[in-house]
């Protein structure tokens, strides 16, 4: 069992198992449809998001590996996780084709596959080595962008990409929220590496401080236009904002998003 989960938090795969029923939930709330309908789409951008995740922790398995060792894909098997990563996000194009769906919205995604972690910028830098811009990158593209694809070009919603985003800003605070926790525990190797996330640059008692501000003003935004509190996810944010720190224990980290996921299967199973 401590290999499986070991595997399981080396590689995220519990990560690409939550966007699933994310994206499951989402089509079967916005669109009204039976998400089963689109299943082999829904697999496909699962895929898609995992190989993203999978291609991330291989290539910078030496930032991970400062940052945690025991969670770090450093070793030998690494460069085979990169080709496996890279022929998985591949995949989707042929299980599109296979069930006579279009693979051209799926074309869009795969440059964001690779473009966080390329070197394509000056000084041999990434996306993610510009504060803010990284939490965006994965707050926007990663999470909402692909569903709000789902949406439009393969439900059918007649409404833009950009409409549904707007729709989605709730979801990109949240995600983005949860970036910026996550720099949190990683901010002494990302220091070393020169990451400049927004701990590193600013310290963590004014990340706390922003995170807070960015909370508020989501929770307000959302009970004055959509009369919704959710008050356990406030909580969980709460929490985490005032406790994450590169000295929290890293599993712990991992704990609300084993928490979601088992939510999802059960209410799934239920259904």
């Amino acid at each position: 069992m401590r290999k499986i989960y070991d595997f399981i938090i080396k590689t995220r795969l519990h990560v690409g198992a939550i966007y699933f029923f994310v994206c499951y939930n989402i089509i079967e709330g916005t669109a009204h449809v039976n998400p089963t309908n689109y299943l082999p789409v829904i697999v496909s951008f699962t895929i898609w998001h995992f190989a993203l995740y999978l291609f991330d922790r291989a290539y910078d398995a030496n930032l991970d590996y400062l940052n945690n060792p025991s969670e770090s894909l450093k070793g030998k098997w690494t460069k085979y996780f990169l080709y496996f990563s890279v022929f998985i996000a591949f995949l989707p194009l042929l299980i599109l084709f296979y069930f006579s769906y279009s693979i051209i919205p799926y074309l869009f995604l795969l440059p964001i596959t690779f473009f966080y972690n390329l070197r394509v910028f000056s000084q041999q830098r990434a996306i993610k080595h510009f504060t803010l811009l990284k939490n965006l990158y994965s707050a926007i593209f990663i999470w909402p962008f692909p569903i709000a694809i789902i949406l439009h070009y393969y439900v059918g919603m007649p409404n833009s990409i950009l409409e549904i985003m707007i729709w989605f800003w709730s979801f990109v605070a949240y995600v983005l929220m949860g970036e910026i926790i996550w720099d949190m525990r990683d901010v002494d190797g990302d220091r070393e590496e020169k990451i400049m996330t927004i701990p590193v640059v600013f310290g963590l008692l004014k990340t706390r401080f922003f995170l807070f501000i960015l909370l508020a003003l989501t929770i307000i935004i959302n009970f004055v236009l959509f009369e919704n509190f959710n008050y356990i996810l406030v909580l969980f944010y709460s929490i985490y904002i005032l406790i994450s720190s590169p000295k929290l224990p890293k599993w712990l980290f991992h704990f609300p998003l084993f928490l979601s996921l088992f939510y999802y299967i059960f209410v799934f199973i239920r259904v």
